[in-house]
């Protein structure tokens, strides 16, 4: 709609009616569109209540917790000068014979005794407290913060519900506006996560549900610890792969530190490059005749290369003629080899034995 006074386009009101299902060429309802094309509403409006069919005329917690909030003033306010009062009374004295100063360390002339005194001071209302507190607790109880109402947790599971609920259909909104005016395809990075990520938008015209889930226990750190630590264990059941170990060693990290996690790990296919890199320069080094020792890691890429590495001619011959040459690629060989034995050594101390197989096929697990 257009405002006839200023030109302004704006949102006023949709009318319907669930008992009006149409009529010949009237539609159930009246319904006005926006001057861009689209039926929905380019803002997210989420309320605590529906006092109002317009969308702004809602309470907010402000307008709720306003009467408990000035009762409370105004019990303060009271024992505040309760005290001021305590602290220094009004002065009694008789017509005309005003005090002219007043202190401590003052001297003050009196005609007789009693001509000037002290007035009464209010009586201490302990029912100013009493209201107070009971002001905070009814405040606590619209809000949900009373500990010791059983109704609290289910008042803050409804308006921790409604601000999920508000921020997905924000992310669902800016998502259809990305995919109505966004770029075909666009990179992003992730932090915690080490390969980059591409998205394509998709159809403008398609729907979809966006779902957001919270859990409180991953703010504790030692339940993510000791989940991440059941996850671990399992590895040593992952007989068939299963276990995504880049996956594991990512989220581990991430739990860490996000930050520190994102600026150590890098993209899996570039970690097992890297490998093949450093493990080539090693074997050029052993030919040319320095002797090297292994990485620390990626043992079993290394062997790969190393694998491939003497299956070539010219080096199976060299091997053959050149003792020392082949003395340094068996060191070198044998650590990579080593480590994997460590690896298998803690299965076995584990189980007390090596794992059960028949033939090329492990049945250590078959009975679990």
């Amino acid at each position: 709609m257009i405002d006839p006074e200023d030109g302004s386009e704006g949102i006023y009101v949709t009318v319907f009616n669930p008992n009006f299902t149409g009529q010949g060429d009237i539609k159930p309802y009246a319904k006005y569109e926006l001057l861009n094309g689209y039926n929905d509403y380019p803002f997210i409006v989420t309320r605590l209540s529906e006092d109002s069919k317009r969308m702004y005329e809602v309470q907010t917690f402000t307008d709720i917790l306003k009467g408990p909030q000035d009762q409370v003033k105004a019990e303060r306010d009271s024992r505040i000068d309760r005290n001021s009062l305590a602290t220094l009374p009004p002065i009694m004295h008789q017509p005309g014979n005003p005090p002219t100063d007043w202190g401590p360390g003052r001297f003050i002339p009196v005609r007789r005794a009693g001509e000037i005194a002290f007035g009464p001071t209010p009586p201490y209302n302990p029912g100013s407290v009493e209201m107070e507190k009971t002001m905070i607790e009814a405040a606590d109880n619209i809000v949900g913060l009373n500990s010791n109402n059983p109704v609290s947790q289910i008042r803050q599971q409804f308006l921790v519900n409604k601000f999920l609920h508000h921020a997905q259909e924000v992310l669902k909104a800016c998502f259809k506006s990305y995919q109505r005016f966004g770029p075909e395809q666009m990179f992003f990075r992730v932090t915690g996560v080490a390969d980059p990520m591409r998205f394509d938008k998709g159809n403008p015209d398609e729907d979809f549900d966006i779902k957001i889930s919270f859990d409180v226990l991953n703010n504790d750190p030692e339940t993510v610890e000791n989940r991440l630590g059941q996850f671990v264990s399992l590895l040593q059941l992952d007989r068939n792969g299963r276990i995504n170990v880049d996956a594991l060693l990512e989220m581990s990290a991430t739990q860490i530190d996000p930050i520190m996690a994102d600026a150590f790990l890098q993209p899996a296919e570039q970690a097992q490059q890297q490998v093949v890199k450093m493990v080539t320069e090693d074997l050029s080094k052993i030919y040319a005749g320095i002797e090297v020792g292994a990485r620390p890691n990626g043992a079993q890429i290394a062997l790969e290369v190393i694998r491939q590495y003497v299956s070539q001619p010219d080096v199976m011959g060299r091997l053959q003629q050149d003792e020392a040459f082949r003395t340094r690629l068996d060191k070198y060989t044998a650590q990579y080899q080593f480590a994997l034995t460590q690896q298998q050594n803690a299965e076995i101390g584990r189980l007390g034995t090596a794992p059960a197989q028949m033939g090329g096929v492990e049945t250590q697990t078959i009975n679990q």
